[in-house]
């Protein structure tokens, strides 16, 4: 799993180094009031699909630690529409550090 997730962090992160203006378009700081067109969303949601399929991945072959941590009941539900969406048997505390990692690795990429 840890080589998986360094390669999609360099991807990601290569990607935005060679198309910095669609890295902008996409992951930049809001617009207000923009609504984005329906057809962006799906390829918009992509690297963040694959974050949870990593998560699912590694929940199911035991290399990720499971072990839960008190998750506060709104967060409790916010995992549970994520999880239904997108992530199927990932625990909170896992859903909680992939997101992590991703608000890291995106932070990182962003000027």
């Amino acid at each position: 799993m840890t080589t998986r997730w360094l390669r999609l962090a360099e991807a990601v992160r290569g990607w935005a180094k060679a198309n910095p203006h669609e890295y902008a378009l996409i992951y930049g700081s809001p617009v207000p009031g923009y609504r984005a067109p329906e057809d962006t969303i799906a390829p918009a949601a992509r690297v963040s699909l694959l974050l949870m399929g990593l998560l699912v991945d590694g929940v199911a072959a035991g290399e990720v630690d499971t072990r839960e941590e008190a998750t506060p009941r709104p967060v409790h539900a916010d995992m549970a529409l994520l999880r239904a969406l997108a992530a199927p048997g990932v625990p909170d505390a896992v859903l909680s550090r992939g997101l992590a990692a991703w608000a890291q690795l995106f932070g990182l990429i962003s000027p």
